[in-house]
């Protein structure tokens, strides 16, 4: 019986460590990556007579909605998390991608019973003086942002969200808008009836209704944290270059072509706005000239765009103003026709591999930009090649109204200006330095940088007596990821073509004896040969050491503290054999000095190598630890069970 327990306990712990160890493994590979979350926004409520034209005082006293009596529900989801209250608005941070908001329809005023408030179509076409493009029927939703909280532009408008077609995730946040920043309000109007008793007209019964106008108000704060930020640029900071410069392009041909800007031209003589670059530390230019920013680790490069002019009156002319284009398109990006509004940024992203990401679009760029007198950041750029667009019109009301189209484009690149790439041991993950060993082979990491070029040669060493020869297998470019197993030599040079900067390091894979000994030393293969040569042999970690040279040492030690008495009298013999007598005394203090420093040496020298073997094995170690205290755990209340 207890033979038949002892295997079931052998059979527990066997199983416990397994599970132990994939336990530890998986946590010690675990991508930690920041969890998604949903926040509810609350909101207020303003409830007005049946003629109003859903005007009302935003910044003035508000009535916080009670649950139950709104149209639907707000809420925001991402990766956020609230702070504090900004200046009234709700503030959150951002610690990964982007955010979406949602707003559900409930049934607190949607298909209702006759004697309650239900929604009521509605025939106005603008709320709060903001102009729809469609009758606002069963609701409308109206998102406006702003950078300062003085300034608002409207976003986007959809009308009849309570007819059955509205989708519930109607925005997802920009880029621009988290690295600068940015206040959001959400507004909700509707109609709503509700029956009362019939009353009667010329004897005849007629239904008889109540109505009133409802305008819901949510609003908040989103920015990037401070992780996801970094190290941002200040526009003020340097080295700055700017980018870009104006082209008049030819009318209504997708803001291509180009066309003279004389002095009859409303945009003659002044610019809308400058782009400049910072957050990096060289600058230099690719074989089509095209500018090259190098950036080391902590730097942010950043665009930003400096907004010269009031949108509304241009170079100071009532006259001239942004014009809004509904139906654009950009014939370069190839864009589908769209509201560009008062201007649109476009941003193409190039990667590595020379793929063309889909270009990303900003409309309304210009009105946004109008909302702060502040400098905007435009993005915050890794590696990469990219392409920027600022298309945009300038409506003419002097005399015949008529608009005119302008574009801003420029290309740049961003490189990283180190010129390493990092070998890490395949099976523990530990990064390996400059020769280094590993038996378990190792694979490349770019650290993110993508323009290196990477080459490597392995070389493997054969042993004949006392000659090493050394011959090369291949070599051969390298890329991110390559992985190094078969056993030699691995020497490998990473060169920055932008900066001219290179780096090479060798590492050593396998366990010959001639590997380990070429790691332990420090030394090449030529002065491992001559050694050998020498009379030096290698133990089992790589160490060399001479037994012939170590004899010798021993004797001449000897011959040092010993007297040669042949030739010599009787009471000298008498007189050295005293001196030696004392010498003897000497030598024994010293040899025992010597034999107590060996000793010490010795003992730091096993528990270094302690000390590796239990870095080396530390998750193995923690397994099993883990799994004897589990067994003892269960032996405890089995027992207890009994």
């Amino acid at each position: 019986m207890r033979v038949n327990n002892c295997f079931k306990y052998i059979s527990f712990l066997k199983m416990t460590i397994l599970l132990f160890v994939f336990f530890v493994i998986g946590i010690n590979n675990l991508k930690v990556r920041a969890e998604d979350t949903t926040e509810n926004i609350g909101g207020y409520i303003y409830n007005l007579d049946e003629d109003s034209k859903y005007e009302v005082n935003i910044d003035g006293e508000k009535t916080a909605i009670t649950d139950g009596t709104q149209l639907g529900k707000l809420s925001l989801s991402g990766a956020i998390k609230y702070t504090y209250d900004l200046n009234g608005f709700k503030s959150f941070e951002i610690s990964e991608g982007n955010v979406t908001f949602n707003y559900v329809i409930g049934n607190n005023i949607v298909d209702k019973e006759s004697s309650v408030w239900n929604i009521s179509e509605d025939g106005a076409k603008s709320v709060n003086k903001i102009e729809l493009d469609e009758k606002i029927n069963n609701g409308a939703l109206i998102l406006q942002s702003s950078l300062d909280n003085k300034k608002w532009t409207t976003l986007k408008t959809v009308t009849n969200i309570a007819g059955g077609s509205f989708k519930s995730d109607f925005y997802s946040t920009t880029d621009i808008q988290q690295i600068n920043g940015t206040y959001f309000r959400v507004i909700i109007a509707y109609k709503a009836k509700k029956q009362l008793d019939d009353k009667k007209i010329l004897f005849v019964n007629v239904d008889n209704f109540e109505y009133k106008k409802c305008v819901e108000l949510y609003q908040f704060y989103l920015i990037d944290n401070d992780e996801m930020l970094g190290n941002v640029a200040k526009p003020s900071d340097t080295p700055k270059k700017e980018l870009g410069s104006k082209v008049k392009t030819q009318e209504d041909k997708g803001f291509s072509g180009t066309e003279i800007i004389d002095k009859k031209d409303p945009h003659y003589g002044w610019d809308i706005g400058t782009f400049y670059i910072n957050g990096y530390t060289r600058e230099t230019k690719d074989t089509d000239e095209t500018p090259v920013f190098i950036k080391k680790v902590g730097d942010r490069v950043t665009l930003w765009f400096d907004l010269k002019q009031d949108i509304k009156k241009l170079n100071n002319n009532d006259k001239l103003s942004i014009a809004s284009d509904k139906n654009a398109s950009d014939q370069y990006f190839e864009t589908p026709v769209t509201n560009f509004k008062r201007g649109a940024l476009i941003i193409r992203f190039t990667d590595y591999e020379g793929k063309k990401h889909d270009p990303v679009i900003y409309t309304d760029y210009l009105a946004a930009n109008a909302s702060t007198t502040a400098d905007t950041k435009v993005e915050l750029f890794e590696e990469g090649d990219y392409e920027v667009a600022l298309d945009y019109s300038i409506k003419d009301s002097k005399g015949v109204n008529s608009s005119t189209d302008y574009r801003i484009f420029f290309k740049y690149k961003v490189r990283n200006g180190n010129s390493m790439a990092f070998p890490f041991d395949i099976v523990t993950g530990d990064e390996l330095t400059n020769k280094n060993i590993t038996e378990n082979g190792f694979k490349f990491d770019m650290a993110k940088s993508r323009y290196l070029n990477i080459d490597v040669t392995r070389t493997v060493l054969n042993r004949k007596e006392n000659d090493i020869i050394e011959d090369i297998r291949y070599n051969r470019p390298a890329k991110d990821g390559d992985e190094y197993k078969d056993e030699g030599v691995y020497t490998f040079s990473v060169k920055n073509v932008y900066t001219g900067e290179s780096t090479e390091k060798t590492i050593y894979v396998g366990s010959d004896p001639l590997l380990k000994a070429l790691a332990a030393n420090n030394i090449s293969v030529k002065e491992l040969e001559q050694k050998l040569k020498n009379g030096y042999v290698i133990n089992e970690y790589g160490n060399l050491s001479n037994p012939q040279l170590d004899e010798k040492e021993k004797k001449d030690n000897k011959n040092e503290t010993g007297v040669d008495s042949n030739n010599t009298s009787t009471s000298e013999n008498v007189s050295i054999e005293t001196d030696d007598s004392v010498s003897e005394q000497v030598d024994e203090s010293s040899s025992s000095s010597v034999e107590e420093a060996s000793v010490q040496v010795d003992n730091s020298t096993d528990f270094n190598s302690i000390l590796s073997k239990i870095l080396e094995y530390k998750m193995i170690i923690i397994a099993i630890v883990g799994a004897i205290l589990i067994l003892v755990v269960g032996i405890i209340i089995g027992k207890k069970k009994k």
